[in-house]
């Protein structure tokens, strides 16, 4: 039972952030950019998204802890802006399909549990709960305009060429700054009212339990 909500729990991150990165691939293609079908990376196939350290490593360190909550990521869907008719409109779009295909994963997962056809206190249950739980955070993480998640392109197409080209050096210190929003609990912070409230509008006080019921231990 152990191994089995683990592999379960895997499957569900390993799909989302494939979906993320897939809609990334998807949108750029559709706006007249062809490198991510040329590397592979318009595909649901997991393989070519594979980041070692996010989708491999880090979850397994998180099972073997005995954590009860997984995350990770997939590699960034590599673009060309030059082949952009608008380059800072589309990927300024590009940014925000990531985000928005997490917001409608767990929009999906929430119907699931609102039409009540899984069985309460099932591991099914945990799963798609858990679904509507890592998809809020991968949707709100990736919205914190912080170089490179997607909010920093978001917010780039509204600054002038110059202040966006200061503000992009940020990227460099990027992943720093997040481990310090994440080990300050500030990203904690960001992220929990979100759920709460989603919780609120979708009348859910039942999904917190149901959280619990997946854990690795």
């Amino acid at each position: 039972m152990l191994l089995l909500k683990a592999l379960s729990a895997y499957i569900v991150l390993l799909g989302s952030v494939v979906f993320h990165e897939y809609c990334h691939a998807w949108t750029a293609q559709r706006l007249g950019d062809n490198s991510p079908s040329l590397l592979r990376r318009l595909t649901l196939d997991p393989r070519p998204h594979l980041d070692i350290l996010g989708t491999v490593i880090l979850p397994l360190i998180m099972l073997i802890s005995g954590s009860s909550i997984l995350i990770g990521w997939a590699k960034p869907v590599p673009v060309n802006a030059y082949n952009f008719e608008n380059p800072k409109k589309d990927m300024m779009l590009i940014g925000a399909s990531g985000p928005t295909t997490n917001f409608i994963l767990a929009f999906c997962s929430t119907l699931l549990l609102k039409i009540k056809i899984i069985p309460p206190g099932s591991l099914t249950e945990s799963l798609v709960a858990f679904a509507i739980f890592l998809n809020l955070i991968l949707g709100v993480f990736n919205l914190i305009p912080i170089p490179p998640l997607d909010g920093s392109h978001i917010l780039l197409g509204f600054l002038p060429h110059e202040v966006g080209m200061k503000y992009m050096k940020i990227q460099n210190f990027g992943i720093f700054i997040i481990f310090f929003l994440a080990l300050t609990g500030i990203l904690g912070l960001i992220i929990s009212p979100v759920f709460y409230l989603w919780v609120y509008l979708f009348n859910m006080d039942f999904i917190t339990p149901a959280l619990t019921l997946l854990n690795f231990k």
